[in-house]
């Protein structure tokens, strides 16, 4: 029942609305089997179907109850394809693709430009309009290719809605009309032009893009185009594969140059000596570096080795770290979400040391992480968080002679009922959530008339009882600029109970009296 080429581009502009429910196995399986190489002669099941089932299923468990199929859909990522290998090869290959929109209401034939019509239209915006009509998200089908799945932006499973850290906004145009949907970008890789690194380099840097940090945005062939063939071995259409400097040096080239880390020496670098004893497991210091940057709404790129050796020779494999899930009974207290552009979107991972695929019987090792980062956010997050931590404290004793309430925090500290969260954010983002969370008119007022560079890394102090009981739990933060020297980073704002300093070219030594009871965190997540 695969589509055929002859029928690739008809009926237009759109084919009928299929109707789903999440007890339509018949419904399910149609769409599965219309785009899914299963069963052909030409591509037998081979494993690249994988992301397409997960993508239906992520559908299917947001309560998708219509699909409705644009056809001959000019996706710029897939032109970019076109354009860069598929147009230039002697068998012809398709020029346009499919995108499938998923809605968890009824619709009709008629109802399909007429979204907009409603008696609230006039002041209706897209992200009301979405939700009103259930509006999930879409997947991009591209034609003959192995990697069916091209661009793709689906919301969370509600499993997973509150642990996916680094999801962005896309305003869809829909047949002219707007809609919105919050989603974390996948694609799979072609398997000829692209590699699984360059998905899971696209990932981020789409991510990037609709995120508004500050980099132009790039089609899927751009991330084969820009490869340095010197920075690695053999050729570079077909890919091969990237190796770690060409990730390093694609991504960089594109706005995002990202700090690296080697999993088998991670350090002990993001607290001072005397904070409480932490595990010193590989998963718990995985857990610290990643989740700082999604934490900052940036998600990383892991190396993985498939099927690990003794003798180091693997197989290795790129994802997309999205999120985390905090699990206390796990090792390093965090299960983590990735898109996998061989398995599919929203995966999650519990053991970063032996990752099971029942499925494909194999197994992976995180290796290596890559956190692509603005170019205006120089300090990484472990020297962040190690001079946000020592700050508060020494900040908390000093005061403590003229602020007895910052005896808090001290309690808190000394007590081990004191964790830390640290995230990346836009000074004006930061100034903007804290009127969202404070009402303290001395604390508004200090940091409104604060001059902050672009980017800041914020720490907070966070009371782990409160936490639990899902209450106000920051007890002090401190702001540190984020284009300062990793091993003596400026300190431009430090909040405590019953004190906020914030110094000025004119007052160095300036402070003012503020409240002494905790404030929601200022971060995109609860912590």
């Amino acid at each position: 029942m695969t589509v055929s080429i002859a029928q690739w581009e008809s009926p237009f502009p759109f084919d009928d609305i299929h109707e789903l429910g999440p007890d339509n196995e018949d419904g399910w399986r149609t769409l599965e089997l219309m785009y899914s190489r299963e069963g052909s002669e030409e591509y037998p099941p081979i494993g690249f179907d994988r992301p397409l089932y997960r993508c239906l299923e992520v559908a299917r468990e947001l309560g998708a109850y219509v699909a409705v199929t644009e056809t001959r859909y000019m996706d710029i990522d897939y032109r970019s394809e076109y354009s860069a290998f598929y147009s230039r090869a002697f068998e012809h290959f398709e020029e346009s693709t499919r995108r499938i929109h998923f809605f968890s209401v009824p619709l009709d034939d008629d109802a399909i430009i007429d979204l907009v019509r409603t008696p609230q239209s006039e002041i209706e915006t897209p992200s009301e309009r979405s939700k009103r009509l259930g509006y999930l998200g879409y997947m991009i089908v591209r034609p003959q290719v192995h990697g069916v799945v091209g661009r793709t932006m689906l919301k969370p499973p509600e499993s997973l809605r509150h642990s996916v850290r680094t999801a962005v906004k896309e305003t869809v145009n829909f047949f002219g009309q707007e809609l919105e949907v919050r989603a974390v970008p996948f694609i799979q890789q072609d398997a000829r032009l692209g590699s699984c690194a360059h998905a899971a380099s696209w990932m981020c840097h789409h991510s990037a893009y609709l995120g508004k940090r500050g980099v132009s945005r790039r089609a899927i062939a751009d991330f084969s185009a820009a490869v340095d063939p010197g920075l690695g071995v053999g050729r570079t259409l077909p890919s091969t594969g990237l190796t770690l400097l060409q990730i390093s040096d694609v991504l960089g080239a594109f706005g995002l140059p990202p700090v690296y880390y080697e999993v088998d020496y991670l350090q002990e670098e993001d607290r001072p000596a005397e904070w409480q004893n932490r595990s010193q497991s590989i998963q718990a210091k995985v857990a610290r570096v990643c989740c700082r940057y999604m934490n900052s709404k940036i998600p990383v790129l892991v190396v993985m080795r498939v099927n690990p050796r003794e003798n180091g020779e693997d197989a290795l494999h790129a994802v997309t770290v999205c999120g985390y899930k905090r699990e206390d009974e796990l090792e390093g207290g965090v299960s983590f979400i990735i898109n996998d552009d061989r398995r599919g979107p929203y995966l999650t991972v519990k053991n970063v040391l032996n990752d099971r695929d029942e499925s494909a019987q194999s197994t992976f090792a995180w290796s290596h992480i890559l956190a692509p980062l603005p170019e205006k956010l120089w300090m990484t997050g472990e020297a962040a968080e190690r001079q946000g931590s020592e700050a508060l404290l020494v900040a908390a004793r000093e005061a403590l002679d003229k602020v007895p309430s910052a005896q808090i925090l001290l309690k808190a500290h000394e007590d081990e009922n004191l964790v830390v969260r640290c995230y990346a954010i836009t000074s004006s983002g930061y100034k903007q959530r804290l009127y969202r969370r404070c009402i303290d008119p001395n604390i508004l007022e200090a940091i409104a008339f604060a001059r902050l560079p672009q980017y800041v890394w914020v720490v907070e102090a966070i009371d782990r009882t409160l936490r639990g009981h899902m209450q106000p739990a920051v007890l002090g933060e401190v702001v540190i600029d984020a284009t300062s020297d990793s091993l003596d980073p400026v300190v431009l704002a430090t909040r405590l109970p019953g004190v906020i300093a914030v110094p000025t070219p004119d007052d160095p030594q300036m402070s003012l009296s503020c409240t002494d009871g905790p404030l929601q965190s200022g971060g995109e997540h609860e912590p």
